[in-house]
């Protein structure tokens, strides 16, 4: 500190003879003793000379005269290196720039460490989600943080297949002071090897499970603010399809119409929180009084035995298993399953199964002003065709 009590800037003269990894060193210390106001110019310091030096790598690398392969090589190597470093410079002072509460800025710092590790690097994901949630970007911040989950699921379980994956850039080392960048040396034997991947994985795990408590807190408010019930709850859904929770038709925004009928029609939805498509049978409570008044008395009868049929769910999960082994992603693989039914004070919802390659039955069977449909069915093991037409 200089004689005000202010804290000083480095000496511009010192600057060129420290390198960005000691500078972030040093920008580290500064935040592990709560001294943002020194980190924050010493990652800007480090971000400046990196690039500096980044730039001059890819200049190399692109150069027409560079024909020698292993020079292009260790240049390749330079430039990825340098790389991995931005990420986590900008990552870093991402972190100081939210505790300044400058949220717009750590935003920003966070996107383009994002963008620079191709949307891979769950640490930057995480940093980008943060400053979201303070900027009330509450949409962004789940999308951000489900692809960061899915692919951080993906990292682990390549690490568990391969043995010794390596950790995504910038992923692991805190959220400031971080492991100085020290890297695997070679020559170490396979008992170092296995220890340094367990650790990886573990801080993987521990940076999914981060992510994943902030993919809640992100629903949580977002479920909040649009007033859907059961919030807290609602939050921590994983799976729509064998759950216990009770869905509203506000836990879902509608994608498509798939087809109508006399008294309901059926939609493609996706749930807000798992995001799971499915079909939604919506039918209409008045249309229904109407239909039974005016022609159709049986209507509510038909209605209830639709309801018993499509919603028995004995060895439903069974089913799904089996089926998953036969190659079909969900259900039976020639049974429609209903997992849900409920009712507001206008509609009854069926939720069900969608089928993206299927569509509105009706639809298919009509051309122009008749009804053609083609049906088939094996006999003695050959496609037999069979074309109706409806005057």
């Amino acid at each position: 500190m200089d004689e005000w009590g202010h804290h000083s800037q480095p000496d511009p003269s010192t600057e060129i003879k420290q390198t960005p990894q000691e500078l972030r060193q040093m920008a580290n210390a500064a935040v592990q003793q709560h001294d943002l106001d020194s980190a924050l110019p010493l990652y800007s310091m480090a971000i400046d000379t990196l690039l500096v030096d980044f730039e001059k790598e890819l200049n190399e690398n692109e150069d027409p005269n560079n024909e020698d392969q292993g020079e292009t090589i260790s240049t390749n190597k330079k430039s990825e290196s340098c790389r991995e470093l931005m990420i986590i410079l900008l990552c870093n002072r991402s972190v100081v720039l939210h505790r300044m509460e400058l949220y717009q800025d750590a935003k920003n710092d966070a996107a383009e460490a994002l963008r620079m590790s191709d949307n891979k690097s769950a640490k930057a994901s995480f940093r980008l989600a943060k400053a979201q949630l303070e900027l009330k970007e509450l949409e962004g911040a789940i999308t951000t943080l489900q692809q960061a989950v899915e692919n951080i699921t993906l990292d682990i379980q390549s690490m568990n297949q391969n043995g010794n994956g390596p950790a995504k850039s910038g992923d692991g080392d805190g959220d400031a002071a971080d492991n100085n960048g020290k890297d695997n040396d070679n020559g170490v034997d396979e008992q170092e090897l296995q220890e340094l991947h367990e650790q990886k994985l573990a801080t993987q795990q521990t940076l999914k499970t981060q992510l994943q408590n902030l993919l809640q807190t992100a629903q949580y408010h977002h479920l909040s603010s649009k007033n859907i019930p059961n919030p807290t709850t609602l939050s921590k859904l994983s799976s729509c399809r064998i759950s216990t929770h009770q869905p509203s038709i506000r836990e879902f925004s509608i994608l498509d119409e798939l087809g109508e009928g006399n008294y309901s029609r059926v939609v493609a939805v996706r749930h807000t929180v798992t995001r799971e498509k499915f079909a939604l049978k919506i039918i209409e409570k008045k249309k229904v009084e109407s239909l039974a008044k005016r022609q159709h008395p049986n209507v509510r009868n038909e209605i209830q035995m639709e309801k018993r049929i499509l919603g028995e769910r004995i060895g439903l999960e069974e089913r799904m298993i089996a089926s998953k082994r036969q190659g079909y992603p969900y259900g039976w693989s020639r049974l429609v399953n209903m997992y849900h039914t409920f009712q507001d004070y206008n509609n009854l919802y069926y939720l069900m199964d969608l089928y993206d390659e299927g569509g509105d039955m009706w639809s298919k069977l009509r051309l122009g002003d008749k009804m053609v449909g083609e049906f088939s069915s094996n006999v003695i093991g050959k496609p037999v065709h069979v074309n109706v037409v409806v005057a």
